[in-house]
């Protein structure tokens, strides 16, 4: 196995001989890169060190699409976060308010019944009174 160092200079290499060699205007393609220009030239750490470039590229494509996708992920759980703050708040009103409905209701009730003592108080003066 060679180096990256040594890699990177048969890429070299190869880039030189591919711009030197007349006539060689051929476009062809390997398993994962296309040759503009000429050919490997029987440069297999050339071929492989080019080809792991192609990997890489192919690789750091996903992981930006990956972040992106993580980034969207994020803001939809920020938001759910804040939807779900938002219904705790809704529900603790909403028990609230039924919490006055009810207390509204005894009220009402009480009332109701004060009228009707009232009501029966007054009856009674008149009943006095007539007597």
């Amino acid at each position: 196995m060679f180096s990256g160092a040594r890699r990177l200079r048969d890429a070299n290499v190869l880039g030189y001989q591919l711009q030197r060699v007349p006539g060689r205007a051929l476009s062809r393609c390997t398993d994962d890169f296309e040759i503009l220009h000429g050919d490997l030239q029987g440069l297999p750490d050339t071929k492989s060190f080019s080809k792991r470039l192609a990997e890489l590229d192919t690789a750091y494509d996903s992981e930006k699409s990956l972040s992106k996708r993580l980034a969207e992920l994020d803001t939809a759980y920020d938001s759910e976060k804040s939807l779900s703050k938002r219904l705790a708040e809704l529900d603790t009103a909403y028990d609230s308010e039924k919490s006055l409905s009810k207390r509204l209701a005894e009220l009402d009730t009480a009332y109701d019944s004060e009228k009707s003592l009232s009501k029966r108080l007054a009856e009674l003066d008149t009943a006095h009174d007539s007597e």
